[in-house]
């Protein structure tokens, strides 16, 4: 959210295609193409034959968290539903991670670091129902509204910057910095990436229009634009990380949760619809940071992520017409489809199914 009227010194602003499931990658080393695989050469072709167990779902999730002021009460309310999300990835292989939309405070992207240590929470991170709700819960979101409602007069702020984060909140930004910048371990080749945005702004704040003050106060930049992302997560990881994201906005159209939402002391919200937009694009869940209770959505966007299809990534391109697929026991709505080095079927594989693989390649 954003103040309606600002510090001194500052303008009125506002503030605040089906996804691919890989698996995990081939390990290389020693072995036939650099793959760690035993295989039958001859002349300059090495033969694959060999099973595996059907591979574990994983994907990779980056919470981006609006911390403007006016959002620590929508914080509050995704902090304790870890155990919801996580019960509804199942068996997923997750790794979860958050970054703020503040991208002048943080400028690389970096990701919040963990009460447990790190910056990535997984299956064996101890205690991470409270380690989730520390990243979520914004310290900086509830100072700069106690610094609000203590020391503004009249609209007027004194060393808003010093206390508050930026109101120029940008998720979309903040993703694609993450995603360009971040060394830190949460993103696995070939797995899926899931990104999930809780805000009650839009992207620049208002999305590129103007706000109650007739002005964009902040206009919509290259690394905004929801093709950005996209792009950008296809060209990093060399189109092997597929991407999926989802939002917890004010709906476009949802005229009751724009008027909740829109004046809170000297802030309003603003309708999310680029990051509608970008939802819509990856076949994301789109929620609405004005639910009573938002277990459901939160739910939602958890199967969504849990029950993409398998994936499994070949450790070198077959030469035409000597690849082949089998499982056991046998799934006919399987439907294993193969582009380039990556076998992709229709649904997630169940666990006790193993994949027979044959193949020839160039040595």
């Amino acid at each position: 959210a954003v103040l309606l009227i600002l510090a001194i010194g500052l303008l009125p602003l506002a503030a605040c295609a089906p996804v691919q499931f890989g698996s995990v990658p081939t390990p290389k080393g020693p072995g036939c193409n650099n793959s760690g695989l035993s295989c039958v050469t001859a002349a300059g072709i090495n033969s694959f034959d060999y099973t595996i167990p059907a591979p574990k779902s994983s994907a990779d999730i980056l919470f981006v968290i609006d911390n403007t002021a006016s959002m620590s009460a929508i914080q509050a309310q995704i902090a304790q539903l870890f155990s919801t999300f996580i019960g509804s990835l199942g068996g997923l292989d997750y790794q979860i991670a958050f970054t703020t939309t503040d991208t002048e405070k943080n400028p690389s992207g970096a990701l919040i670091p963990l009460a447990s240590g790190g910056t990535v929470l997984n299956p064996a991170t101890p205690s991470p129902q409270t380690v989730f709700g520390a990243a979520v819960n914004r310290p900086e979101t509830r100072v700069c509204e106690q610094y609000l409602a203590s020391q503004c007069n009249n609209g007027v702020c004194p060393n808003y910057a010093a206390n508050c984060p930026s109101e120029d909140s940008r998720a979309i930004f903040a993703a694609n910095l993450t995603v360009s910048n971040n060394t830190s371990g949460l993103f696995r080749a070939s797995v899926p990436l899931s990104v999930i945005i809780v805000s009650n702004a839009d992207e620049a704040a208002t999305g590129g229009l103007a706000d109650g003050s007739g002005q964009v106060a902040y206009p919509l930049l290259a690394n905004d634009q929801p093709s950005s992302l996209i792009n950008n997560v296809a060209q990093t990881f060399q189109s092997t990380k597929s991407l999926t994201v989802s939002s917890i906005i004010i709906q476009p159209g949802d005229s009751g949760c724009l008027n909740q939402q829109h004046f809170t002391s000297n802030l309003f919200g603003w309708t999310g619809y680029v990051y509608a937009q970008l939802s819509q694009l990856t076949s994301g869940t789109i929620g609405s940071v004005c639910a009573a209770d938002y277990s459901a959505q939160i739910g939602k966007i958890g199967g969504t992520i849990a029950n993409l299809p398998s994936a499994i990534d070949l450790p070198c391109l077959p030469v035409a017409n000597t690849f082949s697929v089998s499982l056991s026991p046998a799934d006919a709505t399987a439907n294993p489809q193969r582009t380039g080095t990556r076998v992709q079927f229709a649904h997630p594989l169940a666990p006790s199914t193993n994949v027979h693989l044959l193949f020839k390649c160039k040595a």
